[in-house]
């Protein structure tokens, strides 16, 4: 197994090196605490998915646990199985400076300091003076602008940078034409592919860890629903990690559809419950709920039905759902 430990200058491009592991492979979690890196590793071990390239970022958030990285390290070292290495990002302080500027952020010591940021950068780069010297690359010194981050890590990382270019070129063509199955009802297809195009479960089976893969478990996840084939269809939705309000959502809502599907209404009440609260919008919480209210109805729960519905009127008064008379006439049934 391969373990990358990014860590550096907070501003220095750490994100956007996180981004190219990712994009070459690497299975990647940011701001993990140092001491649970072992447990981390531990786990991918054991994992269905064969996880076997990690990259985790750690930076000054973690607070006073630098300490932690030594003895991570240390203790990953010894184990045959694992090679383990430190990558240090850093700028100029002019650089970081200036970042915080364009984009705006916090420094994340910036109450600490009283907003001075000068004294943050010196601060940090102080506690990180150790951390720099374990670390086995050389530093990237970072550029003007994040890109060059980006460039440099692609450079350290993979021997032709054209391999990165079609590897991404190859999913974008292989995306188009399973949307292209997915608009038109192919579904089967959509998941298999056929002689010239990859199918969905062959961009998991080959992108799995990047976000190419996580967005195929999504994708074959809803064709499976659609297919009617319930259990695979839980459980690529399952696999798939949505972070953003929209999607995260949506992905739940498809799950709790199938549990309803496979007659374990109860546990898809739940599961709708969960995608109103992950997706706080006027969009897809009221659609979530209103399903919540449904399948508490078939399960003679009218109190929480009520609950989910008037929750609708309350906090989205201008969704659809809110407007409908289907919810007034379900709130009627749920008060009797």
């Amino acid at each position: 197994m391969d373990l990358l430990i990014v860590t550096g200058m907070s501003g220095s491009g750490k994100s956007s090196v996180m981004d190219v592991m990712e994009d070459i492979g690497y299975y990647c979690i940011d701001n993990i605490p140092p001491k649970l890196i072992p447990q981390f590793v531990d786990l991918c071990r054991k994992s269905d998915s064969a996880i076997d390239r990690i990259a985790v970022a750690v930076d000054i958030r973690t607070g006073d646990m630098f300490a932690e990285i030594f003895r991570a390290w240390q203790s990953l070292k010894t184990e045959p199985d694992v090679t383990v290495r430190v990558l240090f990002i850093e700028a100029d302080d002019e650089v970081i400076v200036k970042r915080y500027k364009e984009t705006r952020r916090k420094h994340p010591l910036d109450e600490k300091f009283n907003g001075n940021l000068h004294e943050a950068i010196q601060y940090e780069r102080n506690q990180l003076s150790q951390l720099r010297e374990v670390a086995e690359r050389d530093r990237l010194v970072a550029e003007r602008r994040v890109m060059a981050s980006r460039m440099e890590a692609m450079e350290a990382y993979r021997a032709n940078a054209d391999s990165l270019h079609k590897l991404r070129h190859e999913v974008k063509n292989q995306y188009a034409y399973i949307r292209m199955l997915l608009e038109r009802g192919d579904y089967q297809k959509a998941l298999e592919g056929d002689d010239t195009h990859r199918g969905l479960l062959s961009v998991i089976d080959n992108y799995g860890s990047t976000k190419a893969g996580n967005l195929a478990k999504y994708y074959a996840g809803i064709a499976n629903l659609q297919l009617g084939n319930y259990d695979e269809a839980g459980r690529w939705l399952a696999k798939y990690k949505g972070k953003d309000t929209f999607t995260k959502p949506i992905a739940l809502m498809a799950q709790a559809d199938a549990l309803v599907e496979q007659g374990n209404t109860e546990a898809a009440a739940k599961k709708y419950v969960e995608a109103a609260q992950a997706g706080d919008n006027a969009i897809t919480a009221p659609s979530a709920l209103f399903k919540a209210g449904m399948a508490y109805l078939m399960l003679n729960n009218n109190a929480k039905a009520l609950e989910c519905l008037k929750q609708i009127k309350s906090k989205y008064p201008e969704s659809t759902e809110a407007q409908s008379p289907d919810t007034d006439k379900l709130i009627a049934i749920a008060e009797n």
